[in-house]
């Protein structure tokens, strides 16, 4: 049975091949953009989606549920941002979702178990946040959950960290500790114990080796490290480009490091593939599609159609 069910996963795998969607940012004349593409692994080619009906920057982004949600950022006019737009399979184009509670950039997002968090980031007047919220997106209660819930807050606040799921948590990691000023290795997890039912509050994972901050780093980073099934961090490898402020995308057995800012706020336009099982990066012959940055990225994937106008749509598996 277990040989079955992986023949049938890698099958499926071929069929819907996992994408990597680079959404917003800021553009080579520094201006926001609703630019939307997807990235095929397999055949290192890019294609336009629809754009996001809201140009932004400094925002962030989550699959969960056949969509993809991103939310708050900056403006075209740099006002911080509340509101949430989704991709929707079936209609093949964005549409508005609630909106956040707090107006927040530089904020973090995952998705898990049918939940969609927005975490901490920094608001209206430059404020930093420490408040984490959620909404439920499963297709069936769409309609009756219209606004995010309000998460156990962090004991501090931070901005430009990283959100991801395992299992039935949800970790924060690193970002820029405004009360310290200086960039935190600090890792909190939060679970979700039932349908719909959090932990009462965060607890402590061991940190990172190195503290990370994303766009609010000092320097150009150049490690990559790993969580082990043993409970700690260690270091896996060098990036092939110093970098800071870029997106790190799981895709597949590889890891797809995307853009960022080096030396002095040059924009890094290359992509980098690490095969994590081997350790070892391998060359793309790609760049990322126009000069931008702060945009967000995430992983999801895609069977693109084609429509009876010609116009390339895509479905979420």
């Amino acid at each position: 049975m277990r040989s079955c069910l992986h023949g049938v996963s890698i099958e499926l795998a071929e069929l819907f091949p996992q994408q990597t969607l680079v959404l917003g940012g800021v553009d080579a004349n520094g201006e926001a953009t609703s630019s939307v593409e997807s990235f095929d692994i397999g055949t290192n080619a890019w294609t336009p989606l629809s754009r996001l009906r809201l140009p932004r920057w400094s925002c962030a982004c989550a699959s969960a549920q056949g969509r993809v949600f991103v939310m708050g950022g900056r403006s075209v006019e740099d006002e911080i941002l509340d509101s949430v737009e989704a991709y929707d399979v079936q209609r093949g184009c964005w549409s508005h979702a609630p909106s956040l509670n707090f107006a927040r950039c530089e904020l973090a997002a995952a998705a898990c178990r049918g939940l969609l968090f927005a975490a901490q980031g920094v608001t209206e007047g430059e404020v930093p946040l420490a408040e984490i919220e959620w909404l439920p997106v499963a297709r069936e209660r769409a309609a009756r959950d219209s606004q995010w819930l309000r998460a156990p807050r962090l004991h501090s606040p931070k901005r430009a960290l990283a959100a991801v799921a395992l299992g039935d948590a949800v970790y924060l990691l690193g970002g820029w500790d405004d009360l310290a000023g200086q960039p935190s290795s600090e890792v909190n997890y939060l679970k979700i114990e039932g349908h719909d039912q959090l932990s009462d509050g965060w607890r402590r994972a061991p940190p990172l080796q190195e503290p990370r901050a994303g766009c609010r780093g000092q320097q150009d980073l150049t490690s990559l490290e790993r969580f082990t099934p043993g409970g700690h961090w260690e270091l896996v490898t060098h990036l092939q480009e110093p970098r800071r402020a870029c997106c790190v995308v799981p895709c597949g057995s590889s890891l797809l490091v995307l853009g960022g800012v080096k030396n002095q706020g040059d924009y890094v336009a290359s992509l980098s593939r690490l095969d994590v099982r081997h350790k070892e990066w391998c060359p793309l012959e790609v760049d990322l599609v126009g000069s931008r940055r702060y945009f967000t990225a995430c992983a999801c994937r895609l069977r693109l159609v084609e429509n009876v106008d010609g116009e390339l749509k895509c479905a979420i598996c």
